[in-house]
């Protein structure tokens, strides 16, 4: 109606206009999803023809959880539209018509999000406590896997540049180096954020040991400048081949800060490209996921550390997250098709079945 506005006052006079943007304005949209079921198996038909994934919802009557989670996939405006794209199921598991249904899909407790492919394949599953940032996340993921296209990525160098600032910023030395890659000499700058990062300066006295780590650490008041002096000194370490050292210097940074997505990733990346504690640190950046589920940083260091600890489909689903929550973002396309494509050769090698 906005580009057609010229015109319309010429065919319709002023006051009509103004009556059709009142009718337009008073009637609400309607977002309630529309249910089917319990007939699972129809709607995997349905699904596999209109390449749509499935939402399934699993209840019980007098079941308040179940009422509320309900609620969100009906009235929340933001989820009851993020359900469009979904086939929708609402399945009763004391409903004798649906017992099979519930048995097929292992549904047993409630209440119950499934999230299934247009193959049936199941996505993801949150039962008993759903959370609704984890159901707005899901919900975007999975439309996402199952909507864009298949095509590989092709963005433009400014885009490719404004990723390679990012990776820098979050201490993504590997990811920085693979961008290059994808950059020719006249797009990169001889100076400046889109270069190769300066080398990091040295410490102001000798550092030989974990305490003089901390005794420089401590002389910070101010959050920021801890942080700043913490990366220097990682950075340092670490080109002196000292990788425990620095991941030590990253590690005391949070330990005084508190919660810091750029500083976990950072720690993240370090040990993923020194191949350090590795398993400790993916689990430090699943808790921090937990508190901080839209971290783009964050994300990309757990597909880091996943990848590097043989966790493909993890690594794979947390670069999804990144693209939900980054559409724009050049880095975050190219590495999720990286992810995909080594995920199906994975599973061509072990006949596994890949996600589609």
């Amino acid at each position: 109606m906005i580009p057609t506005a010229g015109i319309l006052p010429r065919v319709l006079g002023i006051a009509g206009l103004a009556l059709l943007l009142a009718g337009s304005v008073a009637a609400p949209e309607d977002l309630s999803p529309g249910w089917a079921g319990p007939d699972l198996a129809a709607a995997e038909e349905r699904a596999r023809k209109t390449g749509q994934p499935l939402l399934v919802l699993v209840r019980r009557p007098q079941c308040v959880p179940c009422d509320n989670l309900e609620r969100w996939l009906t009235e929340d405006p933001e989820i009851a539209r993020l359900t469009r794209p979904f086939i929708r199921l609402r399945i009763d598991i004391h409903d004798p018509a649906a017992r099979s249904a519930a048995a097929r899909l292992g549904a047993r407790v409630v209440p119950a999000v499934i999230l299934l492919g247009p193959g049936g394949m199941e996505a993801t599953r949150r039962q008993r406590h759903v959370k609704r940032s984890w159901l707005v996340e899901q919900l975007q993921v999975v439309a996402f896997r199952h909507g864009r296209a298949r095509s590989r990525p092709s963005p433009s160098a400014e885009d490719l540049l404004a990723s390679l600032r990012r990776l820098q910023e979050w201490g993504d030395l590997e990811g920085a180096a693979r961008l290059r890659d994808h950059l020719s000499a006249a797009d990169l700058p001889a100076s400046g954020a889109a270069a190769r990062a300066p080398s990091p300066s040295p410490p102001p006295r000798p550092v030989a040991t974990r305490r003089d780590i901390d005794d420089l650490l401590d002389q910070e008041d101010d959050p920021a400048a801890l942080r700043r002096a913490a990366f220097e000194l990682s950075r340092w370490l670490e080109e002196r081949d000292n990788a425990r050292m620095a991941l030590h210097a990253l590690m005391g940074a949070l330990e005084r800060i508190g919660a810091d997505p750029v500083t976990r990733a950072r720690a993240g990346f370090l040990a993923a490209r020194r191949r350090i504690r590795l398993e400790p640190t993916r689990q430090e950046l699943m808790a921090a996921r937990r508190r901080v589920p839209d971290s783009v940083p964050q994300l990309l260091a757990l597909a880091r550390v996943a990848e590097t600890s043989g966790r493909l489909y993890q690594a794979y689903h947390a670069a999804e997250a990144a693209a939900v929550y980054a559409p724009g973002d050049a880095w975050v396309a190219l590495e999720l098709y990286r992810l995909q494509l080594l995920i199906h050769l994975n599973s061509r090698k072990t006949g596994s079945r890949a996600p589609t």
